[in-house]
C-alpha cells in the first residue's frame, strides 16, 4: 500500500497564447484602425455611417477567421491534455480579443472550447449534455473526441 500522505502537490501553471494566435489577435485588433484610417473625415451623418461600415466588415473578417481556426483545430490528429490546455488558453485569448471589438462569437468555436476543456473521464457525459443545449453538433463532438483519443462518448 503507497503512503499518499507524503506526496507533493505540484501547483497548476497557466498557458500564455502561443506566437501564432497572439499575431492573429494583433493584425484583428488593428483591422478598425487601419479602416478609419480609408474614410473621410466627413460630417456626423457620415461618420455615424463609417462606423457602421467598419463594424460590418470587422464582424465578416473575424467571421472568416472564426471558420477558418474551427477548420484548423478540426483537422489537428491528437491533441494530448497539455495541448488542450495551450489550446484553451488560445481560445481564450482570441475570444477576449472579439469580445474587446464587440464582435459576436461563432457557437462553434464556443463547443469546440467547452469540448476540449473537458477530461477523458467526464467527456462523455458533460460532452452529451453541452450538445442537448446547443441542439446536436455531433459532429464537433465526435472530432474534438477524436483528437483527445477517446474512445467512446
Amino acid at each position: 500500500m503507497k503512503d499518499t500522505n507524503n506526496l507533493v502537490s505540484l501547483p497548476t501553471f497557466s498557458f500564455d497564447p502561443l506566437h501564432y494566435i497572439s499575431e492573429v489577435g494583433d493584425h484583428i485588433l488593428n483591422i478598425p484602425k487601419l479602416l478609419q484610417s480609408f474614410l473621410t473625415q466627413g460630417e456626423e451623418n457620415e461618420k455615424n455611417n463609417e462606423m457602421e461600415y467598419i463594424s460590418i466588415y470587422l464582424n465578416q473578417i473575424s467571421k472568416q477567421t472564426m471558420g477558418l481556426y474551427v477548420e484548423e483545430i478540426l483537422s489537428i490528429s491528437f491533441l494530448s491534455q497539455l495541448g488542450s490546455n495551450q489550446l484553451d488558453a488560445d481560445i481564450t485569448y482570441l475570444i477576449n480579443i472579439f469580445n474587446y471589438l464587440m464582435v459576436p462569437i461563432e457557437k462553434e468555436i464556443l463547443i469546440i472550447h467547452e469540448l476540449i476543456k473537458l477530461t477523458q473521464n467526464n467527456y462523455s457525459n458533460e460532452s452529451n449534455k453541452i450538445l442537448t443545449r446547443e441542439n446536436n453538433l455531433n459532429n464537433t463532438q465526435t472530432l474534438i473526441s477524436k483528437i483527445k483519443k477517446i474512445k467512446k462518448y
